[in-house]
């Protein structure tokens, strides 16, 4: 039977840790089950003998790590996460693992993880390269719960999930005796007896309790019902049952799909020579980000010839995902085709995280750079529409123009908002001001960035942080900035140069004496990248200068700047 780990049964908790350990912990090489707690209690996601925080971890720290809560607790969220493919074992130790570009796009996904997810339960299967369960069968457990309820009335209960698709070695052969034998058991004047039966006889043959047996269903349970896939439904088959899970239309639609495309499992690729299989997990993998509503049209032009391969191999679409299948070395290897390198830059990404304060001979001042505003016709803005300058003009009208009292009250009015207000805020005024900038559209994340302005020579990544993450900037702004030009300039998504500025953006700069501008001298000293950081007062302050006077900033002088980012007038 196909065990499942069993952390809990709610899958958004579930993504949401998931989205949090991403954050904390993407800058290593490798994690920890220990990181993996430590930054639990840090962000308050869990608790032991009653206390939250460091507390938490002290009391539930023990020698024998069996019987540490937390520990196992991370222990059973690695093995989830593992199993979606989010990370994998590293080579060095089944206990420490690395994110891989599926849970990169998983942890970016924060406003609609719900897609992608439902492509990576389907990309559940067995047996694998990935986690090292010795069990030959071969299944792919959402699709042969989901099949099988269809071809038993559209309906299925925990106990039948247990004893018929979970348990399962699919073959035609033996998927038609399965249904038979479930359909033979609710047929049977006792059905509820001999269904009790079935899974008792199974108990026995693996040695395992019944109730270890119903905890190994909690996940795919939950799964399936925040899939959208099954909910449900009073249905009366067993007596005594109050309900079952129903297929709803979303689910059937799902499985007539699945029936028409060709299921790839580890065994049929096993044999296969390297560049076919690089071919398998190419078109795999990016398929599988377009089912979960992601945009891969700039990379579609790459894939045709994959494409007109796949569509001769095996006459119909595939599914396969290779994070869930194989070692990501392969798959990472298997993708610099299409998107280039899979980390940014992975040995200069490294040496970020790596960049120690101690013994550095480099100035301890902050570096600061300031802007000229000029006058102009505003002929090169590129939108006066947008509901930033409905604002400044609003104000204007209220207090004579001054700008310092409407930057005053526009700060105070996005003191506390969070990302999703903050990032399209900044992206808005710089679009006020005169350049065209975006944030990436969901579904584009090879992109670190948080917005980019777009320019046919200098295009500039932007690193964001709302107030609701950090009031000052950090160290780790600063770094994710000089990532995002490491990533910028290694895949070209966009036209840009080493010279060019990148930014970092915040509610406020830090004091004189932060660490962020020791880093960002290392950073100029040891990568000659220049990195800017601008807080939100001066960037409200350059827009309602272009919205009331007319104020011009130019991208030569933007890309130009470094450290500390002031304005003035000429």
């Amino acid at each position: 039977m196909i065990r499942f780990p069993n952390p809990g049964s709610n899958i958004p908790t579930m993504t949401k840790i998931f989205q949090v350990l991403y954050s904390y912990l993407n800058k290593q090489y490798s994690f920890s089950l220990d990181d993996m707690s430590r930054t639990l209690t840090l962000a308050n996601l869990a608790s032991s003998s009653g206390y939250m925080g460091e507390e938490a971890l002290n009391r539930s720290t023990r020698k024998e790590r069996a019987l540490d809560p937390l520990y196992n607790q991370s222990k059973m969220y690695a093995e989830v996460y593992r199993t979606l493919g989010w990370i994998q074992s590293t080579p060095e130790s089944k206990l420490t693992f690395s994110f891989t570009l599926l849970g990169e796009h998983m942890a970016t996904a924060k406003s609609n993880p719900l897609p992608l997810i439902r492509q990576c339960l389907l990309g559940i299967n067995y047996p694998n390269k990935v986690l090292g369960i010795k069990s030959p069968n071969i299944n792919r457990p959402f699709f042969t719960i989901l099949k099988t309820m269809k071809d038993l009335g559209g309906v299925i209960n925990r106990d039948e999930m247990i004893i018929g698709p979970l348990s399962l070695s699919y073959t035609d052969e033996n998927y038609i005796k399965m249904i038979n034998k479930l359909g033979q058991i609710r047929e049977a004047l006792n059905n509820k007896q001999a269904l009790k039966q079935a899974l008792e006889d199974l108990s026995r043959e693996l040695k395992i309790q019944v109730n270890t047996l119903h905890n190994y269903t909690r996940f795919p349970m939950a799964a399936l019902r925040y899939s959208k896939w099954v909910e449900d439904k009073p249905i009366k088959i067993y007596k005594g049952s109050p309900t079952m899970l129903s297929l709803t239309e979303e689910g059937e639609a799902l499985v007539n799909w699945l029936n028409e495309i060709e299921n790839v499992y580890y065994t049929d690729i096993d044999k296969m020579d390297e560049n076919e299989l690089a071919i398998i997990c190419r078109i795999g993998f990016f398929e599988m980000l377009e089912r979960a509503d992601f945009d891969i049209e700039h990379i579609k032009g790459k894939l045709f010839a994959d494409k007109e391969y796949i569509q001769k191999r095996f006459n119909k679409d595939i599914l396969f995902s290779p994070y869930q299948t194989l070692p990501q070395s392969f798959v990472n290897q298997a993708l610099l085709p299409i998107i280039g390198q899979i980390t940014s830059s992975e040995s200069e990404a490294q040496q970020v995280a790596e960049l120690s304060f101690e013994n550095q001979t480099v100035s301890e001042e902050p570096v600061r750079s300031t802007i000229l505003l000029q006058n102009t016709n505003k002929n090169n803005s590129i939108s006066t529409t947008e509901i930033i300058v409905e604002e400044i003009n609003k104000l204007a009208k209220r207090h004579n123009n001054s700008i310092e009292i409407i930057v005053e009250e526009l700060s105070r009015k996005y003191k506390n908002s969070d990302k999703n207000d903050f990032y399209p805020l900044v992206s808005s005024l710089f679009r006020t001001i005169g350049f065209n900038c975006e944030n990436p559209r969901h579904g584009i994340n090879y992109q670190r960035w948080d917005a980019i302005i777009i320019h046919d020579r200098f295009s500039i990544p932007i690193e964001i942080k709302s107030p609701s993450e950090e009031e000052y900037l950090s160290v780790k702004a600063v770094r994710q900035a000089l990532e995002n030009k490491i990533v910028l300039l290694s895949r070209k998504s966009y036209t840009t140069d080493r010279d060019s500025v990148s930014l970092a953006i915040g509610y406020k700069v830090p004091n004189n004496r932060s660490d962020v501008h020791r880093l960002i001298n290392d950073i100029k000293n040891t990568f000659n990248i220049k990195i800017g950081i601008l807080d939100i007062n001066t960037l409200f302050y350059i827009a309602a200068k272009n919205v009331i006077e007319g104020k011009e900033l130019s991208i030569d002088t933007l890309k130009d700047m470094e450290g500390i980012i002031n304005v003035q007038d000429i």
